[in-house]
């Protein structure tokens, strides 16, 4: 059986690996999150050696959780701004905005596609975004656009249903498909004249984003744990596979 310090060193590796890719990709520097994740692999080869199969196991469950905590666009921890007027929420020191004015221009909506795949689909579509102003209520098409809120993600509500709802609140989306969706507000501004602030602030709209916040960090916590026990189970695993293969060989 593997020693306590070859358990220690797979567990420092995993959580590294959730950490880095987390921080990173919320930064935007996506193939810097790309680099740390080939790192950690490369870290568990050499540094968990007592037996490749069990290492081999331990990287992909590092990489597999790396990928799915950086998946979540929602910012952990920050402060929070309330009562913020539409005009002001590009400089608020803040994540979380709640505003006390503004109204979604839904019918400018632009469809912001997420791509990436496989090496057979290389280029499909993930999912769909969805990018519009957000304005004060004595706005006017000559003056710059200050907010833009996104909607629609994989197990969010997906569509425009939600410009619809009476929400004036979201959190301030980080790197993640920053270049989408900047993407598609220059759509914005070609076909409908819409002007973005060289500040404006790109926000998830959302009814409570301090309780999203909440919920990322359940899930960030649930991932870690699910990855944990994967790997605390992997030598087991790899010693029942290994057993039944060595029993069929000497039938």
């Amino acid at each position: 059986m593997p020693s306590w310090k070859f358990w220690l060193i797979g567990t420092a590796i995993v959580l590294a690996d959730i950490a880095g890719s987390v921080l990173l990709m919320h930064g935007g520097y996506e193939l810097t999150a790309m680099l740390w994740a080939v790192l950690c692999a490369l870290v568990m080869m050499v540094g968990v050696t007592q037996d490749a199969t069990v290492a081999i196991v331990g990287i992909v469950i590092a990489c597999a959780a790396g990928i799915v905590a950086s998946g979540d666009d929602t910012p952990l921890f920050g402060r929070t701004a309330r009562d913020v007027s539409v005009a002001e929420a590009a400089g608020a020191p803040a994540n979380f905005l709640h505003f006390r004015d503004g109204r979604v221009l839904a019918d400018k909506a632009e469809a912001v596609d997420i791509r990436g795949g496989t090496m057979r689909q290389p280029t499909r579509v993930l999912y769909t975004l969805y990018v519009a102003p957000v304005v004060a209520d004595d706005w006017t098409p000559d003056q710059p656009v200050t907010v833009f809120a996104v909607t629609g993600h994989p197990g969010r509500d997906q569509g425009r249903s939600q410009w619809a709802r009476p929400w004036r609140a979201g959190f301030r989306l980080g790197g993640l498909n920053a270049g989408e969706i900047r993407e598609g507000i220059g759509r914005l501004a070609r076909h409908d004249g819409i002007v973005a602030a060289g500040n404006a602030a790109i926000i998830r709209w959302t009814a409570d984003p301090e309780a999203e916040a909440v919920a990322a960090r359940r899930r960030l916590a649930m991932t870690a744990f699910v990855a944990l026990l994967a790997w605390a189970l992997a030598p087991l695993g790899v010693m029942l596979v290994s057993g039944r293969m060595t029993r069929a060989r000497r039938h």
